[in-house]
């Protein structure tokens, strides 16, 4: 469980500054792709995600967008990329009961590690699939911390 006394915030966390996603992309901030350095080490946190718009529905019932922290070894996201963590949210038919089609706060709880490799290098990335109209609009803060 992570520890809310021992996390840390600032401007260099914010990972996607507030405009519409319709479709797939890397998060930015000033319009500039973000990429967050852990620092090296293993290291968890949370990324808060805050929704201010989100198209979820559609005459088709098709829209799913997933909000993925993504991490690598590289400062320029050669390969690899993993995937550390995923929210989904959006109106698919094929809904899971987890997801959500509502605006608000989300919490992505994260750590840097995946099959025994730490990943120094993270940013947000969201895949849209289906028939969007708005998309989404959200926030992304990064918070680091310790477990």
């Amino acid at each position: 469980m992570l520890d809310n006394r021992k996390i840390i915030w600032d401007a260099e966390c914010e990972m996607k500054d507030s405009y519409a996603v319709t479709s797939s992309a890397l998060a930015s901030v000033d319009a500039v792709a973000k990429i967050f350095d852990t620092g090296g080490g293993y290291t968890t946190g949370l990324v808060d995600i805050y929704v201010s718009a989100i198209d979820g529905t559609s005459s088709t019932g098709d829209i799913l967008y997933e909000i993925s922290l993504q991490g690598s070894a590289s400062s320029t996201f050669a390969t690899p990329i993993v995937t550390l963590a995923t929210i989904e949210l959006g109106g698919s038919s094929a809904n899971k009961a987890t997801r959500s089609d509502a605006a608000g706060l989300y919490k992505m709880f994260w750590s840097n590690m995946f099959s025994d490799t730490v990943y120094r290098y993270l940013r947000i990335y969201t895949t849209v699939t289906g028939t969007t109209g708005t998309g989404i609009t959200y926030t992304a803060q990064m918070a680091k911390g310790r477990a």
